[in-house]
């Protein structure tokens, strides 16, 4: 099921990134948007097939949601979007889905550690948002790497965050390997509760190499499902066949 909507604002914070909030169209009735922080949403613009959004941040009272796109200069839906998409345009939204949510209750779970690569940060945005408004009080860790500084658009945002709550800490990287950057500064990693967001090649660097830290896979996090499952199950036959 599809819904409409509308784009009550857009900003461009880097030439190939927009910021866009789009409004839900509810008539009389209103949008059944059932939402949990870290979650997607497939949206359609003009006549571009729908792609997966992360959700930015909380809807508000009216339903009005964030999503961040970015131009991979391939054409279709991201240069569609950064380059040509205007405010009070209609566009198509499904039902919020992804299973890379916090835990609940929240009290009690394990500290928790943000690795985002390039535009992987869109849900830790509302996902830091949602643990910061229940006053969380063991340590939350956010990981940001990219390949330039203007991809890192929301530097300032976290920074700002990190100052106003003590138990979260930001840490950007520009160049170089998150991963990496991540393992050498954290000391306990695999009695932390893990959420990985990018591309997909970051995902499949990623997963053996928080599994060699020992990290439990239930403690990792991720909308990448498919590539967890397959490594899992490639790592079962493996060692069935070492046994042999």
């Amino acid at each position: 099921m599809m819904f409409d909507a509308e784009i009550i604002h857009i900003d461009r914070p880097a030439k190939n990134i927009a910021v866009l909030t789009l409004r839900p169209l509810t008539g009389k009735q209103p949008v059944p948007f059932s939402y949990r922080a870290g979650q997607y949403t497939d949206v359609s613009f003009n006549t571009c097939p729908p792609r997966p959004y992360s959700i930015a941040s909380a809807p508000q009272a009216s339903g009005a949601f964030e999503i961040h796109v970015k131009d991979n200069e391939r054409g279709g839906t991201g240069s569609y979007v950064v380059q040509q998409a205007q405010i009070g345009e209609k566009v198509r939204f499904g039902p919020a889905r992804g299973t890379a949510v916090l835990a609940e209750p929240l009290a009690g779970s394990l500290p928790i550690l943000f690795l985002a690569r390039g535009m992987g940060i869109a849900p830790f945005k509302a996902l830091t948002e949602a643990v910061l408004r229940e006053n969380y009080s063991l340590p939350l860790h956010l990981y940001w790497g990219a390949a330039s500084e203007e991809v890192l658009y929301l530097r300032s945002y976290f920074e700002q965050m990190e100052k106003e709550h003590p138990s979260f800490s930001f840490s950007p990287l520009v160049g170089g390997d998150v991963l990496d950057f991540a393992f050498a500064n954290e000391r306990d990693i695999d009695k932390k509760q893990i959420f990985i967001s990018g591309a997909g090649s970051f995902i499949e660097q990623a997963l053996p190499l928080l599994l060699a830290q020992g990290i439990s896979p239930g403690n990792i996090k991720t909308d990448h499902t498919d590539i967890v499952d397959r490594y899992i199950f490639q790592n079962a036959i493996q060692k069935e066949c070492k046994g042999a």
